[in-house]
């Protein structure tokens, strides 16, 4: 189900943004789920197949996405500066409240860290 969620987000990432948007990006014995590229406004971009984030954050996923973005090599891709922090967004499930078409990637802040982010995405469901 993880792996099926990561291509679920990918199909929505790339119907909104098109080529800005690179999947499993690799350096450095690492790999990205989603990289956004847009100059100085890059982002790092990471599927948590987790519905906790709907009432908390899980920090190891934090550390994780943080990580990504100081990987110098991934800064240079993108062209971001050393002096610019990047902004992280973790895309999880949400059956209640997620939204359909990704959109806006920083429009909800996890409020316990600066420049992280989180959008929760509906997904499919069959119903009897």
């Amino acid at each position: 189900m993880i792996k099926l969620f990561e291509l679920y987000v990918l199909g929505k990432l790339k119907k909104t943004f098109g080529s800005q948007v690179d999947y499993q990006v690799r350096t450095n014995g690492n790999e990205l789920d989603f990289l956004f590229k847009d100059g100085e406004n890059s982002k790092i971009i990471d599927a948590k197949y987790k519905p906790c984030y709907k009432d908390y954050v899980n920090h190891q996923d934090i550390r994780q996405v943080s990580g990504y973005s100081r990987l110098m090599k991934i800064r240079e891709k993108v062209g971001v500066s050393s002096k610019k922090m990047m902004d992280c967004v973790i895309l999880y499930p949400d059956l209640e409240n997620g939204t359909e078409e990704i959109t806006k990637l920083t429009e909800i802040p996890i409020k316990e860290y600066e420049k992280v982010f989180k959008i929760g995405i509906t997904i499919p469901v069959i119903s009897s």
